[in-house]
């Protein structure tokens, strides 16, 4: 991971933001199939998009619903970015309502920009 994007994950946080959407996107390249996966998040005042090129792994865990408390994915709460290999990254992102979201790609390939 690049500096610069070490140092907005290390001094900025989505903590509290919503989640907006988010999108997967297949593509084939020389019959290799590339998935890149677009979250977009709002906060109060602001809307980011976390764009991961090359995923290797994705899942999505969620309790089933409440009938009374249909919270979906809720606010972003906590989120972990680590190592998985020498060119494998992860980031785990737990939601409020307990949902969450793991991404593993490639080193140097999320792209975070304000919206």
């Amino acid at each position: 991971m690049g500096n610069e994007l070490y140092d907005f994950f290390h001094t900025f946080s989505f903590h509290e933001y919503n989640l907006k959407e988010y999108k997967l996107v297949q593509a084939e390249v020389h019959d290799e199939k590339i998935i890149d996966l677009y979250i977009t998040v709002k906060g109060a005042q602001d809307e980011w998009t976390l764009v991961y090129n090359h995923i290797s792994r994705i899942g999505i865990t969620m309790d089933p619903p409440d009938l009374l408390d249909r919270r979906g994915f809720d606010d972003w709460g906590y989120d972990e970015l680590l190592i998985v290999d020498e060119k494998t990254l992860s980031h785990e992102i737990l939601f409020a309502s307990g949902a969450v979201f793991l991404v593993h790609f490639l080193d140097k390939n999320l792209i975070v920009r304000q919206n």
